[in-house]
């Protein structure tokens, strides 16, 4: 009768398991969605006073920490790092409120 050795036992564990997974058909795995209540609240505090303005709030402890007229201005007063965990957001004018925002709205 052979003997089989633990360690044998083990190599083909891991590679059944290697093999296994190889063979699995690929998993999507998607970001969720960031959590914006909190930067929305602050906005809409103080959103008369940011009319008309591209604004970056914090989404956690939430502070204003850019705004511009436009969104390029935005990305260039703002450093990418600064940004990374924001909502990004157009406060409308009294004049396009009740229009999406869209292509023409950074000229």
């Amino acid at each position: 009768m052979k003997t089989i050795k633990v360690a044998d036992i083990l190599r083909a564990t891991e590679a059944l398991v290697w093999l296994v997974s190889s063979l699995a058909p690929p998993q999507v795995v998607a970001p969720s969605p960031a959590d914006t209540r909190e930067a929305m609240a602050w906005i809409e505090a103080h959103y008369e006073t940011l009319r008309g303005q591209w604004v970056a709030v914090r989404l956690r402890d939430p502070a204003l920490l850019a705004q511009a007229p436009t969104l390029t201005q935005l990305w260039q007063v703002a450093a990418p790092a600064t940004l990374q965990d924001c909502l990004i957001y157009y406060v409308s004018t009294v004049t396009n409120e009740q229009q999406v925002p869209g292509l023409g709205w950074d000229a």
